[in-house]
C-alpha cells in the first residue's frame, strides 16, 4: 500500500534527514471499562467501576511517517516488554524513551550495529566513554545539550 500511495506522502518533513532507517518507538493508553476488555485494569478502593484500558505500543518509520509495527497489549503492561517483539535491521537508528531501558536488550543491538537514542534513567549508574557535546554549561542553549557514549556498569 505503501509503494501505490507514496507520492501522495508530502516529502517537506524529509529535508535534513540524513539517518533514512531511523525508527520512533512510543506507546499510548486508551481508557476503557472492564465490561469492554475483560480482565485488565484494577479493583478501585471505593467500590466503584472497575476501569481498565490497552495500550498502543508503536514503531513508526521517520522517513516515510508510517507506522510499521503495532501491537495492543492490557495497560497494565510495561512499555518496555514491547522491544522484545521488534525485528531491527543492521544500521537502524530508534529513538525511544527512558520507559524502555533494558540494558540487556540494548547490548544486543550492539553487535548488529542497531543505534538507539533514549534518555537515560535517573538510577542509572554508568561511565562516560566519550562526550560528542556538552552544552550544559551555555546559557540558553536549545537543541541536544549533550551527546556522549557510555557504558553501562
Amino acid at each position: 500500500m505503501l509503494k501505490k500511495y507514496h507520492s501522495f506522502i508530502s516529502d517537506s518533513r524529509l529535508k535534513g534527514l540524513s539517518i533514512r532507517n531511523l525508527k520512533i518507538i512510543d506507546s499510548t493508553t486508551i481508557s476503557l471499562f472492564s465490561e469492554i476488555l475483560q480482565g485488565v485494569g484494577r479493583n478501585r478502593l471505593d467500590g466503584s467501576r472497575k476501569k481498565g484500558g490497552i495500550k498502543v505500543h508503536a514503531m513508526m518509520d521517520a522517513f516515510s511517517g508510517v507506522t510499521e509495527f503495532l501491537r495492543i497489549t492490557p495497560a497494565k503492561e510495561h512499555d518496555r516488554k514491547f522491544l522484545y517483539h521488534l525485528k531491527l535491521k543492521a544500521g537502524s537508528w530508534i529513538v525511544f524513551d527512558k520507559a524502555y531501558n533494558i540494558y540487556q536488550h540494548f547490548a544486543k543491538w550492539t553487535s548488529p550495529k542497531v543505534w538507539f537514542v533514549n534518555r537515560i534513567k535517573d538510577n542509572a549508574v554508568f561511565h562516560v566513554s566519550k562526550v560528542l557535546i556538552d552544552k550544559t554549561k551555555k546559557k540558553k542553549a536549545i537543541g541536544v545539550l549533550k551527546e556522549q557514549y557510555i557504558m553501562v556498569c
